[in-house]
């Protein structure tokens, strides 16, 4: 069966210069010729080329009586001024041109992003790579098979890229890339079908919270794929379709109130069900089998780029918790001073990535509600770190699919991440490397015996908590520095 897609919805100019006098009464007269100038009246009525200017007295009007020799001396001083001149302020203009190119990155993809806000707000999403055809997730119940899209040859839409090192992550690279990933998955596909050999074992539909579905429900269907002799047939909400690459079919639900996710429990059938469906449980505890985590690094690893410095995700949030205010972000004052040091040694994307299309009810609650007080960590980052990349000036414009996707292809460059509690300390863990998450409250903790303590099975990453500023203010550095 084919998986179908698609959502398809939007002179130098020759100065005369006159020596004048009006004050001055003599009779006019030209000043004679030097001896060695061939020059004479006839070139004022015939098409002969005149001889050089260096070897020609400037005849003037009046001001005869100065001195032989001293007008054209004062002429040609006078044009050397001027195109020294016009050459020094040429190389201002060439000065501010080059400080226009290499800070147009940041202040071109700040206003692009600030215009994409503008119009996600509207409903429209604008695709980066071709204004003129804009993908939007349908206002309608929906059911969408995905399938691979064939990259168009047209010309590059992307941005310019002064930092050089994100340039595999922007316009035609970027494309070359998804390409080769959807090419992947379309074989795979395909030699499923050919293999008689397996049953169909359709998963249920999951919407609840994305570290949830990454935790338990992902490596439960990859488990059924591996060793249960299954084609697996899965579906998911919008931004779902690379999670599930390793599926025979993997289908789009999409939820036409906006709403794509909520919180709820993993099934009973799942590997967690023996916990009511709670991945908040000791490593001691964890199931023996029917949980195998899809091998993220090995699929989405770029073989064809090459860093001078090591890439970096680091990934924060800021939202009302279970006290009812913030506590599991990084503080500005600390995230500032790490970044002293950090953005020396590595390539740093930071990930607080905010979409509306992705929000569930609680996250609508408080958005809508404006009862979150402001933080300004990006606002920092641009003015004092302009080397450090924000998520959203990075894949502005594209589809929730392909954020997915870029974000999974950047992880999987790295192999040192910075967390925080939640879904992205989840999707960190799946790349190995060292992922030090931060967090001050939450059930991942339950003094020391919460979900915290298996993350190290996502992919075999060495995994570091900091339940407090103190600590990852020291973790920090043992660890990175």
């Amino acid at each position: 069966m084919m998986e179908t897609t698609t959502i398809t919805t939007t002179s130098l100019k020759s100065t005369g210069i006159m020596a004048r006098n009006k004050n001055h009464s003599s009779p006019r007269r030209t000043p004679p010729l030097p001896p060695s100038s061939n020059y004479n009246h006839s070139h004022n009525h015939n098409n002969s080329r005149p001889p050089p200017t260096m070897n020609l007295v400037i005849p003037c009007e009046e001001d005869t009586l100065l001195p032989k020799g001293f007008k054209t001396t004062t002429a040609m001083i006078l044009l050397v001024g001027v195109v020294l001149l016009v050459g020094q302020g040429a190389m201002v203009i060439s000065v501010r041109e080059s400080n226009r190119i290499n800070n147009n990155y940041h202040l071109s993809q700040r206003a692009l992003h600030e215009e994409t806000s503008s119009a996600a707000t509207a409903g429209v999403t604008p695709h980066l790579r071709n204004p003129n055809k804009q993908i939007s997730i349908p206002t309608t119940n929906t059911t969408i098979s995905t399938t691979e899209l064939s990259v168009e040859e047209q010309d590059d839409g992307g941005l310019s890229d002064p930092l050089g090192w994100t340039s595999p992550w922007t316009g035609l690279e970027f494309e070359s890339y998804k390409h080769h990933i959807d090419t992947k998955i379309k074989q795979s596909r395909l030699d499923m079908r050919h293999d008689k050999t397996k049953q169909v074992c359709k998963m249920p539909l999951y919407d609840g919270e994305y570290g949830y579905e990454l935790a338990g429900m992902i490596p439960w269907a990859y488990w059924k794929s591996q060793k249960e002799q299954c084609h697996v047939h899965t579906q998911g909400r919008p931004g779902t379709k690379y999670l599930y690459y390793f599926s025979k079919q993997h289908t789009i639900q999409v939820k036409s109130d906006g709403l794509q996710r909520q919180s709820h429990s993993l099934p009973k059938e799942s590997p967690f069900g023996f916990n009511g469906g709670n991945p908040h449980f000791s490593n001691d505890k964890f199931p023996t089998k029917g949980w195998l985590p899809p091998p993220y690094k090995d699929f989405f690893k770029r073989t064809d780029i090459s860093l001078d410095k090591p890439l970096m995700v680091l990934s924060n949030k800021y939202t009302l918790e279970w006290s009812g205010e913030p506590r599991n972000n990084i503080p500005i004052r600390h995230l500032q001073e790490i970044l002293k040091t950090l953005s020396q040694k590595y390539h740093i994307v930071y990930l607080r990535f905010q979409d509306k299309r992705l929000e569930d009810r609680l996250e609508r609650k408080i958005r809508e509600s404006g009862t979150l007080a402001e933080y300004r960590d990006k606002e920092m980052i641009k003015r004092f770190f302009p080397s450090v990349v924000l998520f959203e000036e990075l894949s502005v414009g594209l589809d929730l699919e392909d954020i997915n996707l870029m974000l999974f292809s950047l992880y999987a460059t790295g192999d040192d991440f910075i967390s925080v509690q939640g879904g992205n300390s989840v999707v960190a863990s799946f790349f190995g490397g060292r992922n030090l998450i931060f967090c001050e409250e939450g059930p991942e903790l339950w003094n020391n015996k919460g979900d915290f303590t298996y993350y190290h099975r996502f992919s075999g990453a060495k995994i570091q908590i900091a339940n407090n500023t103190t600590d990852f203010m020291k973790f920090v550095p043992q660890w990175y520095y």
